[in-house]
């Protein structure tokens, strides 16, 4: 199976392998509410550089209603919003 520019992955992959195994495929917008829960309740400056570089670097590219949707479900928008402007976007 060719490999998929992480760039190019829709949020909720499955990738199917030639044995017919398939493996869920995290992207941007996966990694960042998951992220952003991580970080809750921890303050950690590290899982807060990932996010704004998850952010900075995929930046258009984003699915920013997935995005919203998966951090209203997580009860971490208001955490969102704040990376998105910090990372130099409007708020979801």
């Amino acid at each position: 199976m060719p490999l998929i520019p992480a760039m190019t992955i829709p949020p909720g992959y499955r990738a199917q392998s030639e044995d017919t195994s398939s493996e869920f495929v995290c992207s941007a917008e996966d990694i960042v509410p998951q992220k952003l829960v991580w970080r809750s309740g921890r303050d950690s400056d590290q899982q807060w550089r990932d996010i704004l570089g998850v952010l900075k670097v995929q930046g258009d590219a984003l699915d920013q209603d997935y995005l919203a949707t998966w951090a209203s479900q997580l009860n971490v928008l208001t955490e969102l919003n704040r990376a998105m402007q910090e990372a130099g976007f409007p708020a979801v």
